[in-house]
């Protein structure tokens, strides 16, 4: 056992920029974790990509996880220490949190619980638990107050749901569902954010874990929950929900270094295909591979001449090689489309 002792004040990160202060002790487990304070300007610019967007608190990148701090950012190779280290934050800068009730609950969800004890298992109802996964509600800008209990005044919930603020501000709800595929959670988040941004004009994302079957998992669909809402924004999916089940191609893409992702797009995406590749035939092509390349269905979607489809794949085909009337060429286009635009987004 090692303890890591942190000492971060006002000012500690250099410049005129401005911290909370911290000072305290993380006990942990075998090799101590690398741990860094930064400011804007020292964070990789694929970090700094994800945190433009106000309401993003962490990114993960490169083995390292950052958390966002006042005006400062925490760097960590090691996630649980990271989280504790939010805990600890939050203790400090919300006086009350000490006496917290759903304390056991938000650290169950942030894997910071050392001992769990039955009687918090039997209160939560997690003893007898299937069918359940996180949905994470974090603001696409600072709400302004409780999104908590903004949260629990407007969004109904059912029997057997659970709902808590984490550390870094985001509001965890930890849904029962009929099955596995928890399709009734997707929806529920729909409705819960339409609500929301209706009865209080907050704006929300949402990231969807999978389906769980034993409370010592669940952390884990929180985890999952969280790496949704990065990977959409990452990859600039239409939300606000996004669901990590559905995400595979775009976690397989993540494990490509952002850099040679670029490398990779400027084969399909260069000057030399810039004008064939326009905003209106892109469209056009996302239409085409909805519908499953039917021409016929994505005409009558854009209301445009099957005809005038039908030229425009030709004459991609012509600059890039590749015929998106053919699954295996449409297939590896699909891929290069859905790579990020640079090495930073």
């Amino acid at each position: 056992m090692s303890i890591t002792k942190i000492s971060w004040a006002e000012g500690g990160l250099g410049g005129d920029r401005k911290a909370p202060h911290f000072e305290g002790e993380i006990r942990m487990t075998g090799q101590e974790p690398n741990i860094s304070l930064l400011s804007w300007q020292d964070l990789p610019e694929e970090v700094r990509s994800v945190f433009r967007d106000a309401g993003v608190r962490t990114a993960e990148h490169h083995g390292l996880r950052y958390q966002r701090l006042g005006d400062g950012f925490l760097a960590c190779s090691d996630s649980r220490t990271s989280r504790l280290l939010a805990e600890a934050l939050f203790t400090e800068t919300h006086p009350k949190a000490a006496d917290d009730p759903d304390a056991f609950l938000r650290r169950l969800l942030e894997g910071t619980v050392d001992e769990v004890p039955e009687e918090q298992l039997r209160r939560y109802g997690l003893l007898s638990f299937r069918h359940r996964n996180v949905i994470l509600f974090t603001p696409l800008k600072d709400s302004g107050g409780s999104l908590l209990q903004a949260f629990r005044d407007a969004a109904s919930t059912d029997t057997g749901d659970l709902l808590v603020r984490l550390s870094d501000g985001a509001v965890a709800l930890v849904k029962a569902n009929q099955d596995d595929q928890g399709e009734e959670a997707a929806e529920y988040a729909e409705a819960a954010i339409e609500t929301m941004e209706m009865e209080y004009g907050i704006q929300l994302a949402a990231g969807i874990g999978a389906c769980r079957n034993h409370w010592r998992e669940i952390g884990r669909s929180c985890e999952e929950a969280r790496r949704a809402l990065e990977t959409g924004r990452l990859f600039h999916r239409p939300g606000p929900v996004y669901e990590y089940r559905k995400q595979r191609l775009e976690r397989l893409l993540t494990e490509i270094p952002p850099r040679k992702r670029q490398e990779l797009r400027g084969e399909i995406f260069n000057p030399s295909t810039r004008k064939v590749l326009g905003p209106d035939t892109l469209q056009m092509i996302r239409a085409y591979f909805d519908n499953d390349l039917s021409v016929s269905t994505t005409s009558r979607q854009l209301f445009m001449h099957r005809n005038t489809i039908m030229y425009r794949l030709e004459k991609i085909r012509k600059a890039t090689g590749l015929d998106l009337r053919k699954f295996s060429d449409a297939a590896a286009f699909k891929l290069w489309l859905d790579l990020p635009e640079t090495a930073g987004e």
